[in-house]
C-alpha cells in the first residue's frame, strides 16, 4: 500500500506503508490523515519490543505520524440541504 502525499511546496511524495507500525499510524488510528491534512512522517529508528520472549525477533522499525487537520472554512463547506 502506498500513501500519495503532496508537499507544501507542491512536490508529490509516495510513502510506502510496508511497516506494520507505519501502516497502522496511517490507517488504523483515530488520528489517521484525511485529504487536505498536513502530514509529517518521522522515522524513529529500530526499536526492541517490550515483553519479548528470549529468542523471539523483537526488533521493529518505529515511525511516528503527526497530523495537522485541515481547517474547513465557510467557502469549503458543502451544502447538504440542512438549514443549520
Amino acid at each position: 500500500m502506498i500513501a500519495e502525499l503532496r508537499g507544501v511546496d507542491g512536490r508529490d511524495w509516495s510513502v510506502w506503508l510496508l511497516s506494520h507500525v507505519l501502516r497502522s499510524e496511517f490507517l488504523e488510528r483515530s488520528s489517521a490523515p484525511a485529504p487536505g491534512d498536513l502530514v509529517a512522517v518521522f522515522y524513529e529508528g529500530r526499536r526492541r519490543r517490550e515483553g519479548a520472549r528470549p529468542g523471539e525477533n523483537a526488533d521493529y522499525e518505529a515511525f511516528r505520524v503527526v497530523v495537522e487537520r485541515a481547517e474547513v472554512t465557510a467557502g469549503d463547506a458543502v451544502d447538504d440541504g440542512v438549514p443549520f
